[in-house]
């Protein structure tokens, strides 16, 4: 039977059945599979090889935020002015290329990104969101390829009805 993915918060402790071990969910990647950490190690499965586990008694701390907090680099001042989002729409960036060939306005979008990326890992920010919008799918499918060139990203998904990324970061890996 399995879990509805879509019913799962970060954090839920779930039952890897063929595995016989307990992780914790972190997330829905964007091929729809659960993103569960064990230990050290996150792995990818499927909701029909995992059940909910009941809930630990709540001491009122929140293990993920914990996490979140000691990603925070106090060494980098500069993070706290850095936005956590980058609206890709021409209008936001470049309103002058709005009119530009679709080829010149892509190349422009995924630089912009690039920059944005490498800027984020360098502040070791845990988490972005890139706003790519819902047009013909090249743009989204253009960056899902540029993050993978990066193995400081822990993992990605679709948010905003798919009109956007949220991507997280593991910065005890060098890219």
């Amino acid at each position: 039977m399995g879990i509805d993915l879509k019913k799962l918060w970060v954090g839920d402790l779930v039952w890897i059945k063929s595995l016989q071990q307990q992780g914790t969910y972190r997330g829905l990647h964007h091929t729809n599979k659960a993103i569960v950490l064990i230990g050290d190690t996150q792995i990818m499965v499927a909701g029909t090889d995992l059940e909910l586990l009941p809930e630990e008694v709540d001491d009122g701390t929140d293990p993920f935020l914990l996490e979140l907090q000691k990603e925070i680099p106090k060494e980098h001042p500069e993070w706290m002015n850095f936005s956590r989002s980058l609206d890709l729409h021409l209008e936001a960036i470049n309103p002058g290329l709005e009119h530009a060939s679709p080829s010149r306005a892509l190349t422009f979008q995924i630089e912009q990104a690039k920059k944005y990326l490498e800027r984020a890992i360098k502040l070791k920010i845990p988490s972005v969101v890139i706003i790519h919008g819902k047009g013909t799918g090249v743009l989204k499918m253009e960056l899902e390829h540029l993050l993978g060139a990066y193995s400081a990203i822990r993992h990605f998904h679709s948010i905003n009805e798919g009109g956007a990324l949220e991507i997280w970061f593991d910065h005890q890996k060098k890219f």
